[in-house]
Order: C-alpha cells, then structure tokens, then sequence
C-alpha cells in the first residue's frame, strides 16, 4: 500500500527463574517472528544473577542483532 508507514515492534519478555518456560516461548517467538526484520526482542531477567542469560543466548539467534538482554 502506497505510502504506508511500517511499524517496528518490540516484544518485551520479562522472566526471573523460568527457564524451560523462556525456552519455550523464545523458541516458538523465533519461529513465529524470527525472519521479520520489524520485530525486535528484549528480554529482562528480574533475576540479579542474570540466571536467563545462557537460555537467552541459546534461543536468540534467530533474531539477530534485533534481540537485547539486560538485567534489573
């Protein structure tokens, strides 16, 4: 459509401590929106251990340079 604007989005994921369930759904956002260049992850571990960091790292290349984790 002929002067559109397209939208990027950010899927915002906070976890702390649940990693078979970040892995789940890390996984099935890669599937869904992996290859769109207009989606954007950011995952927030609530855990000051950064304990996600390992799955986050395991399940986020298909979003590329699009994926941010940080800690609060």
């Amino acid at each position: 459509m002929e002067g559109r604007r397209h939208e990027n989005t950010l899927i915002a994921v906070p976890t702390a401590g649940r990693h078979d369930d970040l892995r789940r759904l890390l996984g099935a956002l890669a599937t869904a929106y992996g290859a769109r260049e207009d989606v954007s992850l950011l995952v927030v571990d609530n855990n000051p251990a950064a304990s996600a960091r390992p799955v986050f790292d395991e399940c986020s290349a298909a979003f590329g340079d699009r994926c941010r984790y940080v800690v609060e």
